[in-house]
């Protein structure tokens, strides 16, 4: 395996489009990908051109601009460009110009069509993605933070849209059988109330149509959420940071297999997050953890400009060429000394404490009120 392969191929596994494919796939595909080199300021293409092809950044900034040349998006490392490809659209719909100097690696239409065709996950990665970006444009979030871009959005399988649908289509069904019953001995109360619980049935079909459809969940450039909203009751949004998911697992029941739906557990460090009933499980398991691998990236380079950044203003030099011992004298990097805890110190002072610092060691106990309960 070539270097540039090598190099496709370490892209291709931080594009959650392409996190269904086998590694097999994956390789033949980074095989068929092709490096275009882009100066600060150039046009990889303009709207109104044909479509022909997509294209993956692997480094640099590009900026998404509609049709007056005004900025929409900001694109990065493993963003895609030109999903016109994908919808097959003959034209390009915006333009696209390098803010920095950038590399992208382009596939060209023939090969997204073969993706289609041959490879099954693939279809079902690029409708869950679809349908996630149709979802997200459809919901007002105002409480996402500037720039938080929205990777991934689902609902609850609509089977339980339906199951939410039964009561009040069945409540009025019995009330129309008992009003009909009751029709030739009171027939304008018989009507009157067929039209009261028909509004309220209605109101009701709503009230449930409505809280479906206000329960969901997301993966954001920042964080994990799951929204849950009941109209008139209450609010709540569960989440986590991306940077703390530890692992991603799928749990199926049997009534689950039968329809299609299986709960995503993503677990963190402070907590687990449930994408529960979801369809297409194992995609959307598939698309955290590639996302999750992209923010870890993303936050590393990051890190690494700004540190080099600061480093080299301090320093007046290359960071390559800090040493440790420079950064050591910088910042004042003292390692602490190991206390020694006698007992009645940890009784007396320690006792209540859920978290406990020694040296280097943290140590995470149960509350105390548990030891309470369990003594009483």
């Amino acid at each position: 395996m070539t270097d540039q392969t090598q190099t496709s191929l370490d892209l291709l596994r931080a594009v959650p489009l392409f996190s269904g494919l086998n590694i097999e796939e994956m390789t033949h595909l980074a095989q068929e990908l092709v490096r275009v080199e882009l100066p600060e300021g150039e046009l990889l293409y303009s709207a109104g051109e044909p479509t022909d092809g997509l294209f993956v950044v692997s480094s640099g900034q590009l900026q998404l601009l509609d049709e007056s040349g005004s900025p929409l998006e900001a694109l990065g490392y493993a963003d895609l460009i030109g999903k016109e490809a994908l919808e097959y659209l003959p034209l390009r719909q915006e333009s696209v110009r390098a803010f920095s100097d950038s590399q992208v690696y382009f596939l060209p239409n023939y090969q997204v069509k073969r993706l289609y065709a041959e490879i099954p996950a693939f279809r079902e990665t690029a409708s869950v993605l679809f349908n996630s970006a149709r979802l997200a444009a459809q919901i007002s979030m105002s409480w996402l933070e500037p720039g938080e871009k929205i990777y991934l959005m689902a609902r609850k399988h609509t089977i339980f849209l339906l199951f939410r649908s039964i009561p009040p289509i069945a409540s009025f069904a019995v009330l129309w059988l008992l009003l009909v019953l009751l029709r030739s001995k009171q027939p304008l109360w018989s009507l009157l109330g067929l039209a009261v619980g028909f509004l309220g049935c209605l109101l009701w079909l709503i009230w449930n149509i409505n809280n479906w459809a206000n329960d969901y969940y997301l993966i954001t450039s920042r964080r994990m959420v799951w929204v849950e909203h009941v109209t008139g009751i209450y609010d709540s949004r569960q989440e986590a940071p991306l940077s703390t998911l530890i692992s991603v697992g799928i749990k199926t029941s049997q009534l689950g297999a039968f329809f299609g739906y299986s709960d995503v557990i993503v677990r963190t460090y402070i907590g687990d997050i449930r994408f529960e009933r979801v369809a297409h499980a194992h995609i959307i398991g598939k698309l955290i953890e590639t996302n999750w691998a992209r923010g870890k990236r993303l936050d590393l380079d990051l890190d690494a400009h700004e540190i080099r950044k600061a480093l080299r203003q301090k320093f007046g030099k290359e960071a390559e060429n800090i040493t440790a011992k420079d950064l050591q004298a910088e910042i004042g990097v003292v390692e602490p000394a190991p206390k020694e805890i006698i007992f009645f110190q940890w009784l007396f002072s320690d006792f209540v404490r859920i978290r406990q610092d020694v040296g280097n060691t943290i140590t995470y106990r149960k509350h105390w009120m548990i030891l309470l309960k369990k003594t009483f």
